[in-house]
């Protein structure tokens, strides 16, 4: 019973820590990828006129 519920305890700091993580990692991701479409939108129009 113990076990069990050192083990809830682990897994649920272990993920919480995981979620701190993985957030500004993930919306560095996005930022980038926001990044790279507008220059790549931005050299496409520049390269139609439009």
């Amino acid at each position: 019973m113990r076990a069990q519920r050192l083990r809830t305890l682990w897994l649920t700091e272990h993920s919480a820590a995981g979620c701190q993580l993985a957030l500004p990692i993930s919306a560095a991701n996005y930022l980038h990828a926001l990044a790279r479409l507008r220059t790549l939108w931005l050299t496409k129009r520049s390269a139609t006129g439009y």
